[in-house]
Formats: structure tokens, sequence, C-alpha cells
């Protein structure tokens, strides 16, 4: 995922329950809390955003050179599956 004008630092993931290979719904948490990998620490202006976790929103930081490049590929920081 990619936002524009705006840097980030990606706090940590937590995976969402599964049922088989379906994330059950309503969607629910499942407590295993994981930190960034060591590529993905410091402030960034991209995040990967993996299936069946969550990356909370992370703490934000204005951008001054601002952004003209990428796509913002969900709407929602929460929509990862």
């Amino acid at each position: 995922m990619h936002i524009h004008e705006v840097a980030f630092e990606v706090v940590n993931r937590e995976g969402l329950a599964v049922n088989d290979e379906d994330v059950i719904q309503p969607v629910q948490l499942d407590g295993n809390i994981t930190a960034p990998q060591p590529w993905e620490t410091g402030v960034k202006d991209t995040v990967v955003a993996l299936p069946a976790q969550v990356t909370p929103g992370p703490r934000a930081f204005p951008d001054p050179g601002g952004s003209t490049c990428g796509t913002t590929t969900s709407s929602s920081w929460k929509t990862t599956r």
C-alpha cells in the first residue's frame, strides 16, 4: 500500500482469526502480534499488506516533499485479507 504525501512507521501486525482458509466473520483478531521486519523499521511511504493480517493505523508523519508515484490499494488500513 502506498499513501501520497504521508510518511509513516509500521508499529506491528496482528493476525486475523481463520477457520480452515477463511477469515471468521465477523472479523476477529487472533492475538498473535508480530513486530515489523527489520527492513520495515523507520519512516516509510509504503507498507506491505499481508493476507489475513492487520497492520494497525501506523504512526504518520508529514511528508515535506510530497509523493508523486504509486497507488493506494485499499481504502482502509484494516482491509488486508
